[in-house]
């Protein structure tokens, strides 16, 4: 399952009202229309499907017309109100869930470039060439929970594949051949190994820029704190030391009584204001010791590799 930021980015991408899916939603769709064929019924068009079964009984998932994309204002309302289909579906995250832990033997797969109807920049030099193809998850446990896919692709020439020629080849409709009986090459898992080491990198410098960015708010947050109590102090000084001028200046005894009881008030209120200087500084501290907590418990947080698919890839 994808973690919460995943989910929020992908549901930020726009579904194109004139009916064309963005690649994330795209991916999601054929997934769908594969995991649900034997529960629903899929349109031709305008990405919609009737679920005809609940493939899971234990979910609280409801049976009838799902849609992906919104209605235009233009389109007649349907006869029956279609639950809306996206990313963060208990449905659409059920059959991701699902298919993550589908058995993938290691196969020989044909991509269609040319009957595509696409122009994919990335994939034009691999136009009639073939490799190897991995997909491994990488899970995150601990503090935070976070997923993310690594991808190790080879040409046959031994040329790698780049990041976004990885994820653009699966991008496109392919045809499975037979399951493969030799070993795929290690190139692969050294290469996933060094992916994983460039996201635990990744990781550890977003993690040292939060930390870096949360002390400096709790630093400025003490300084602002500190400076509005110095000049309070600073005000009931200067009171107290007027009060005090005040005072050998008065004429008479019950005039004297008088400022003296004032000048009391005000030092009570300075000791008020120094408890709460101090107060404040030990916040601060109290604030930089959980966040430091939290660091540590990251820093502590267990991992997981689990591969998702490997092929043998052409591209025609």
């Amino acid at each position: 399952m994808l973690n919460n930021f995943d989910q929020e980015v992908i549901e930020r991408v726009r579904i194109d009202c004139a009916g064309a899916l963005d690649r994330f939603h795209a991916l999601l769709w054929r997934t769908t229309r594969y995991y649900l064929e034997p529960y629903a019924e899929f349109a031709e068009s305008g990405y919609s499907f009737v679920l005809r079964q609940n493939p899971f009984p234990t979910e609280a998932i409801h049976a009838g017309p799902y849609q992906m994309r919104k209605r235009k204002e233009d389109e007649p309302e349907p006869d029956e109100p279609s639950n809306r289909y996206r990313i963060g579906h208990p449905l659409a995250q059920r059959i991701l869930a699902k298919c993550c832990q589908l058995e993938t033997p290691v196969t020989e797969v044909q991509f269609d470039l040319s009957g595509s109807g696409k122009k994919i920049a990335a994939l034009a030099g691999l136009a009639g060439k073939s490799g190897w193809l991995q997909c491994t998850r990488l899970s995150l446990a601990g503090l935070d929970e976070e997923d993310t896919f690594l991808f190790a692709g080879f040409r046959d020439d031994g040329c790698k594949l780049e990041g976004e020629q990885c994820r653009r080849l699966i991008d496109l409709s392919g045809h499975a051949g037979e399951r493969l009986l030799f070993q795929p090459p290690e190139l692969l898992t050294s290469e996933i190994a060094a992916r994983r080491r460039e996201h635990a990198a990744i990781v550890e410098h977003w993690n040292a820029g939060t930390f870096d960015k949360e002390m400096e708010k709790l630093d400025r947050w003490g300084d602002d704190q500190r400076v509005s109590l110095k000049t309070a102090l600073t005000d009931l000084d200067e009171s107290i030391k007027a009060s005090k001028r005040e005072a050998r200046l008065a004429p008479t005894l019950p005039e004297k009584l008088e400022i003296e009881k004032r000048r009391r008030q005000l030092e009570s209120k300075r000791d008020e204001a120094w408890r709460a200087y101090d107060e404040a500084a030990r916040a601060v501290d109290t604030k930089k010791d959980a966040l430091l907590d939290e660091i540590a418990a990251r820093l502590k947080q267990s991992e997981s590799l689990h591969d998702l698919f490997t092929i043998r890839w052409h591209l025609q």
